[in-house]
């Protein structure tokens, strides 16, 4: 959740100064925020990425009374979660990062049609259908969580792109 929190950070400057490039119709502004807003998040996703998959048990550790033993079953299922959120965190951070930018060209309605839609109606049914239906527990239920997560940030990426096309070919900001 750190994490998370650091990108909603990100999400909420990157807002303002989208807005504030927008209104002056400064476009090529407007571009480099969001390239360098993407640039700063995929610095964190590398290491988020490489803490998440090469010390696994050290995070444990954190959460993990250092006396008792961790049977390999439930060091097992902490890897297969930390693997998953290896690449879901990122690509939740990065769906947050697009909604400030969204919201900084003054699109707020589309990140929150899209949240709920993918959250709501891909996330949570395959989650229970992973989790319980399949019987991989957490596991699957974290998966499914992640697969809605992804969906999520491809459309909001194909909503981005679309939303700059008419951008550039126009000279002016929408």
């Amino acid at each position: 959740m750190l994490i998370v929190m650091i990108t909603l950070g990100i999400s909420q400057a990157l807002s303002v100064l989208v807005s504030e490039a927008n209104s002056a119709n400064n476009i090529s502004q407007v571009m480099e925020y969001r390239k360098s807003a993407n640039r700063l998040a995929v610095v964190l996703f590398v290491f988020v990425l490489l803490v998440f998959l090469f010390m696994p048990g050290y995070l444990m550790s954190l959460f993990t009374n250092a006396s008792t033993t961790v049977h390999v079953g439930e060091y097992n299922l902490c890897r297969m979660l930390f693997l998953i959120a290896a690449f879901a965190i990122p690509m939740d951070s990065f769906r947050n990062i697009i909604s400030g930018y969204l919201r900084g060209l003054e699109d707020s309605i589309t990140p929150m049609r899209i949240g709920l839609l993918c959250l709501w109606f891909i996330s949570l049914p395959l989650s229970y259908l992973f989790g319980f239906v399949f019987h991989q527990g957490p596991v699957g239920l974290r998966f499914g969580f992640a697969i809605g997560i992804f969906i999520s940030a491809v459309i909001m990426w194909l909503k981005v792109i679309a939303k700059e096309k008419p951008l550039m070919e126009s000279g002016f900001a929408p």
